[in-house]
C-alpha cells in the first residue's frame, strides 16, 4: 500500500507487485552452464 495526497477520498492507492517466474527452460540451460563450468575445472586425473 502507498499513501498518496491527491485529492482521491482514501488517500490509498494498492500497488500489486508481481515477480517473474522463470520458464523451464531456462533453468535447465542454468543448470547445464552450472555442471559444465564445474567440470571445466575439475582436476582431471592422469590416466595410468
Amino acid at each position: 500500500m502507498a499513501y498518496h495526497d491527491a485529492g482521491d477520498l482514501a488517500g490509498f492507492t494498492v500497488l500489486t507487485v508481481t515477480a517473474a517466474v522463470p520458464e523451464p527452460a531456462s533453468t535447465l540451460l542454468l543448470v547445464v552452464a552450472l555442471a559444465a563450468g564445474h567440470a571445466a575445472r575439475r582436476p582431471r586425473r592422469p590416466m595410468r
